[in-house]
């Protein structure tokens, strides 16, 4: 492991940047969740415009990287997300068309399993964890266009229920989950934009909150994270560097912080025990880097 690199004290915090080397192969526009002290790192695009299955998880604790069972056929632009110990993948294009076919990965058996197709065709979204139920937010459909409709599962039930739609849809976007809401930021639509939207699990309803309101952040295949009950946002398109903004929910409001250099863009992330990790970029590395507030 490499020492603590791009380190800086701005209001309290440290925003402290760790290279912790290459896992996995070099990809970008691939998909990234968090089950136990595991990431799981599934598909994207490698050198030479290649598709990928390629499946992996790297532990939080020991650097160890393990190799999986390579996953369904070669995609990118897939949606993932871990719940109750298992790793669910839906939809991306393998080809020139999405999917909406439904998968779920056993950790203990290392086997996937397919699950009766979804309700839409779904590439470049999100698959958020809230409170049990998988939450299928924003992205392409060649069914709906830009998809609008929020789709819930309930891995209990094995059974999907559409949700309530929002006015600005947009795919590229990126997404967390806070307790029972989910922020999504960004995305493209017509174009980039800054906007923020907070989707209420519990009453099923949208609302916009407060835009990022510093220079250049319309952005799209940018990152975001969790720590400490806020919101980080970095990278992505329409960004000359990967600055970094943190959203707090208690008072609405955005605050920037250390840029990273190099800019992230079309990476993966996932939050674990207050830090944030950003894995591959659009120029084809394997770097994971690790982010701390």
């Amino acid at each position: 492991m490499l020492e603590a690199m791009l380190a800086t004290s701005k209001g309290g915090y440290l925003d402290n940047w760790q290279l912790l080397g290459d896992v996995g192969v070099g990809r970008y526009n691939h998909t990234a969740t968090v089950s136990g002290e595991w990431l799981y790192l599934f598909g994207g695009i490698t050198a030479g415009n290649i598709k990928t299955n390629a499946f992996i998880r790297y532990n939080f604790e020991t650097q160890v990287v393990e190799q999986l069972a390579l996953g369904p056929s070669a995609r990118a632009a897939s949606q993932m997300a871990a719940v109750n110990g298992s790793i669910y993948l839906y939809g991306g294009t393998p080809a020139s068309l999405a999917l909406k076919d439904f998968w779920k990965y056993d950790p203990v058996t290392d086997q996937w399993t397919q699950l009766p197709d979804g309700p839409n065709i779904r590439e470049r979204g999100t698959l958020v964890e809230v409170d049990g139920l998988l939450y299928l937010v924003g992205g392409k459909s060649s069914t709906e266009g830009v998809a609008g409709p929020v789709q819930c599962y309930d891995p209990i039930a094995g059974t999907w229920s559409a949700r309530a739609a929002y006015s600005q849809v947009r795919y590229d976007a990126t997404a967390v989950a806070i307790g029972s809401l989910i922020y999504l930021h960004g995305g493209f639509a017509s174009s980039d934009n800054n906007m923020l939207w907070v989707y209420d699990t519990v009453a099923n309803t949208w609302g916009i909150l407060a835009f990022n309101l510093g220079t250049g952040n319309n952005r799209s295949e940018h990152w975001a994270g969790v720590v400490d009950g806020k919101m980080y946002i970095g990278g992505g398109n329409s960004q000359t560097n990967n600055d970094i903004y943190m959203y707090d929910p208690q008072n609405n409001s955005w605050n920037k912080r250390r840029a990273h250099t190099p800019r992230q863009l079309s990476a993966a992330m996932a939050s674990y025990n207050g830090k944030v990790y950003v894995h591959g970029n659009s120029s084809y590395t394997a770097d994971l880097w690790c982010y701390t507030p």
